[in-house]
C-alpha cells in the first residue's frame, strides 16, 4: 500500500502554488494540515465548515483560528444554516461543504483540494456500499486523487489508521478535538463505528479493518484490469448528439461481466437494465429495446446504440451534405435547400407508397431498425424528397 509520502510525489503539484486543505480540527484533518507543512508546501489555505450542530462549535473555529495564525495560514469559515430537522443531513451536508470548497478553490485559483479521510473511513465506506449493493468501480472505495466539481480532491491519508494519525499529533503537540457525534447519534457512520463494525470483530474475534482493506484493494486491482479489457470498446465508440454507438465488433471480443462493466463505467446505474443489455447481447438479439427512467438502450446488428435524446436530425443546411445513418448519428448529416423549391416539412409519418418505397431501400442497406421509425424524413408537396439514412 502507498504512504502519505508515496501519494504526496505522485501527485505531481508545485510546491510555491497554492492548495486548499478541508479541516474541521479533528485528528484527521488536523494531522493532515501539518504534514502538508512539513513536506514543504509554502502556500496552504484552509476551508472549515461551521457545522452549528454543537456547542463545541465555537471553541474548535477558534483553536484552528489560533492554529493558522500562528503558521500564518489563510482561514476561510463557512457557517451552516441549520439542518437539524432534515433528511439525509449527511447528504445534505455533503454538498454544502463541497459547494463551499468549490467557491474557496475557484477564488484562490488553487491547484487541489487536500481532505483527511483515513483508512478507517475507507473500511466505512466499503461496507456501506456493500450493503447498498454498489457497483464494482465502487467497491474500490474512495481514491487517492478524484476529480468531483470541479475540483482535484486530494486524499493522501486513506492508508493510515486513525491510531497512527492521533499518535502523530500527540508526539508534534498539535491542537485537536475529538467530535463525539462520530461516535454516537443518528447518523450512519457513527452507528457502523460505535455499532456494526465491534460487532462484527466480535463475532470473528479478530479485528476486521486489514482485511477489509486488502478486499478492497483487490478490487481496485480487478478495476483496474477491467478497465484494460474495455479500452477498445471505449475507442471504438462513436458519440454524436444522440448517444453513443458501440460497433458489434469491438463489443464481441467482451465477456458478459465485461459488457457490465462497461455499461457501469459509460452511466447505467440499475443492475437490471445493465443485466437485460447484456443477455440481448449475449444471445444475438437484435432489434430489442432495454429502457428504465434513465436510460434507453437498443441492441441492433450492427451494436449497441444508448441514446440521450431525440432522434431528430440536425436541419441545418449543407453544401454538401453528409448522408447515411452513420453520418446522422455523428450529427453531420443536413440537406441543402434551394430557395426557389420552397418549404421542405420534416415529417416521421409518411404515406404507404412512400413508406414501402423507403423501407425497401433501409432494408437494402441494412439500417438499424430502430432507426427506420424514429427518423424525420423530408416531405415536399405530398412527396418524400430527402431523407437521411441511405447513402
Amino acid at each position: 500500500m502507498q504512504t502519505f509520502e508515496d501519494l504526496i510525489c505522485g501527485y505531481n503539484l508545485d510546491f510555491f502554488k497554492p492548495i486548499l486543505v478541508g479541516v474541521s480540527f479533528g485528528p484527521d484533518s488536523m494531522a493532515l494540515l501539518h504534514r502538508l507543512i512539513s513536506v514543504g508546501f509554502k502556500k496552504i489555505i484552509v476551508a472549515h465548515i461551521h457545522h452549528g450542530l454543537r456547542d463545541a462549535s465555537d471553541d474548535e473555529e477558534k483553536g484552528l483560528r489560533l492554529f493558522c495564525d500562528e503558521e500564518n495560514i489563510p482561514l476561510y469559515v463557512h457557517r451552516l444554516q441549520s439542518f437539524k430537522h432534515l433528511n439525509n443531513l449527511e447528504d445534505r451536508l455533503r454538498r454544502e461543504r463541497f459547494t463551499f470548497f468549490e467557491k474557496v478553490y475557484q477564488q484562490n485559483q488553487v491547484q487541489a483540494l487536500f481532505l483527511g479521510h483515513h483508512a478507517h473511513e475507507q473500511v466505512e465506506t466499503g461496507l456501506k456500499r456493500i450493503f447498498e449493493g454498489a457497483s464494482l468501480p465502487s467497491l474500490a472505495g474512495m481514491s487517492p486523487k478524484t476529480y468531483i466539481q470541479n475540483m482535484w480532491v486530494l486524499r493522501p491519508q486513506l492508508f493510515d489508521s486513525k491510531e497512527f494519525l492521533i499518535g502523530y499529533l500527540k508526539k508534534k503537540k498539535i491542537p485537536y478535538a475529538i467530535d463525539p457525534t462520530n461516535f454516537e447519534g443518528p447518523y450512519l457512520r457513527a452507528k457502523m463505528r460505535s455499532k456494526m463494525i465491534p460487532f462484527l470483530e466480535e463475532i470473528f474475534e479478530k479485528k476486521l479493518h486489514g482485511n477489509i482493506l486488502r478486499f478492497m484493494q483487490n478490487m481496485k486491482e480487478l478495476d483496474g484490469y477491467l478497465e484494460k479489457r474495455i479500452q477498445n470498446a471505449i475507442q471504438s465508440c462513436i458519440s454524436g448528439p444522440y448517444g453513443q454507438f458501440f460497433p458489434k465488433e469491438a463489443l464481441d471480443i467482451l465477456d458478459p461481466f465485461e459488457i457490465g462493466f462497461l455499461l457501469t463505467k459509460i452511466g447505467i446505474s440499475l443492475h437490471e437494465t445493465r443485466a437485460r443489455i447484456t443477455r440481448h447481447l449475449e444471445k444475438n438479439d437484435f432489434g430489442k429495446k432495454v429502457e428504465d427512467q434513465n436510460t434507453l438502450a437498443f441492441i441492433e446488428k450492427k451494436g449497441l446504440f444508448i441514446l440521450k435524446g431525440e432522434l431528430k436530425p440536425q436541419l441545418h443546411f449543407f453544401d454538401q451534405p453528409k448522408k447515411g445513418w452513420l453520418s446522422f448519428w455523428k450529427g453531420e448529416s443536413g440537406y441543402f435547400k434551394p430557395e426557389e423549391k420552397g418549404d421542405w416539412i420534416p415529417v416521421i409519418q409518411v404515406n404507404t407508397k412512400c413508406r414501402k418505397k423507403i423501407f425497401k431501400r433501409y432494408s437494402e442497406q441494412k439500417i438499424p431498425i430502430f432507426l427506420r421509425n424514429f427518423v424525420y424524413v423530408l416531405e415536399l408537396q405530398g412527396k418524400v424528397i430527402y431523407e437521411f439514412l441511405t447513402l
